[in-house]
């Protein structure tokens, strides 16, 4: 096949690939819903991590946190977004919850603290 110049992308359609005809589909009325495999019943798995748990930061400034050591089969940049998607997925399934964490690298693990 001859690319002309001015033609930036081209593609060759492959007809040999069948598609199912729009009647051979039915629409089903009736079938239940099947739960995804390792859901809880109430649409969501309970956090590992004591989000909840923790206190605002006190007026002398001690703050709560917990450790987490690294998980062996895991990179150090893997260990960080575990933590970082639970706390996103916490404050996105408690949207009443006002507070902030941060976390940081110690040791052979990461510490979150819950600093508001």
């Amino acid at each position: 096949m001859d690319i002309p110049n001015n033609v930036v992308h081209a593609f060759k359609v492959d007809t040999s690939i069948s598609m199912p005809d729009i009647e051979e589909i039915k629409v089903e009325t009736g079938v239940p819903l099947v739960q995804k495999k390792g859901s809880a019943v109430k649409g969501r798995r309970k956090s590992i991590y004591p989000f909840a748990k923790m206190r605002p930061p006190r007026p002398n400034g001690d703050m709560d946190s917990f450790f987490v050591r690294d998980a062996k089969d895991k990179t150090e940049q893997q260990n960080r977004q575990r933590i970082a998607s639970a706390i996103f997925a916490y404050r996105k399934t408690h949207p009443q919850f006002k507070g902030k964490f941060k976390y940081r690298r110690v040791g052979d693990g990461i510490r979150v603290w819950r600093v508001e």
